[in-house]
Parts: C-alpha cells; structure tokens; sequence
C-alpha cells in the first residue's frame, strides 16, 4: 500500500516538471507573438478555456 503511494506521488511529481516546462514557455511566446489590442481579446479567453 505505501509503495503503490510513492509510485502515484512520484508520478505526479514527474508530470507536474513536465507541465510546468511546456507552459511556462507558452505564456512568453503569446506576449511576444501577438500586439497588445488583440492579446488581451482575441487570446486571453481561448487560452484560458483552453486549460480550463
């Protein structure tokens, strides 16, 4: 039982670094992909849903 616990912990552990490495970069690409009037509109809300 304890070790199926640190088999799912460790898991999630490694998923979460690789979250985290994908979408950090995913917010600075956006800012620099696109000019301000149509970042905050037109990709706020795609994005958000999107990781909803």
């Amino acid at each position: 039982m304890a070790g199926c616990l640190i088999v799912a912990i460790s898991y999630l552990v490694v998923m979460l670094v690789y979250v985290t490495m994908v979408y950090g970069p995913i917010a600075a690409f956006l800012v620099e992909l696109f000019p301000t009037n149509i970042r905050y509109t037109s990709m706020s809300l795609p994005y958000h849903i999107g990781n909803g």
